[in-house]
């Protein structure tokens, strides 16, 4: 593959940030609710999420506008209320080569093993500019994040994303992106 991103490279990006975390110092927020060693968290906070990473891992292509990876940054709010352990986010993510993607949606967080999981879906708006066509403007997207919580309350961990438009129009591309992330509460 030349000029791209390898998904190995992704793998040594998810063990640096939980190395990282580990070595930085681990807090557990207590569960709610708990099915064996999933517990489900809501600690009241709310977080800002950072993240840098690469856009359109499995890119088809990595020289033309249907396939190009790019540098990608997020940013989301996700709010501290929640209602059966799911609650509001906002976000958005735009790549080196014009896309942006701003979109709204529910998450919630597992504690498993001393990490926090975070799966999250939501809808929004893509531009396109002149990176990869996801078929229209309206995309959904869903994504996972697995972080080390640190005594702050602050999370480092890993995100993996993916947008499509869910066969709303005639064609249904879709993009991946890997993330490493630092979220801060307040």
């Amino acid at each position: 593959m030349t000029g791209g991103w390898a998904v190995p490279g992704g793998r040594r990006l998810a063990v640096a940030a939980l190395a990282v975390g580990v070595a930085a110092g681990a807090h557990a927020a207590e569960p709610i609710a708990r099915l064996g060693p999933i517990g489900v968290l809501d600690d009241g906070r709310t977080r800002l999420l950072l993240g840098v990473g690469v856009w359109d891992a499995f890119a088809e292509s990595s020289t033309d506008a249907e396939g190009r990876r790019s540098v990608v940054a997020n940013a989301g709010l996700r709010l501290g209320w929640k209602l059966y352990g799911f609650g509001p986010m906002i976000g958005l993510a735009a790549n080196l080569h014009g896309g942006v993607h701003g979109y709204a949606g529910a998450y919630t967080d597992f504690g498993i093993a001393g990490l926090v999981v975070t799966p999250m879906l939501a809808a929004g708006i893509y531009r396109q500019g002149d990176s990869k066509d996801l078929g229209g403007p309206f995309a959904f997207r869903y994504e996972i994040g697995i972080a080390r919580e640190l005594s702050n309350g602050a999370r480092l961990g890993v995100l993996w994303g993916h947008a499509s438009n869910a066969y709303l129009y005639d064609d249904n591309p879709s993009q991946e992106e890997y993330l490493l992330t630092y979220a801060w509460p307040f």
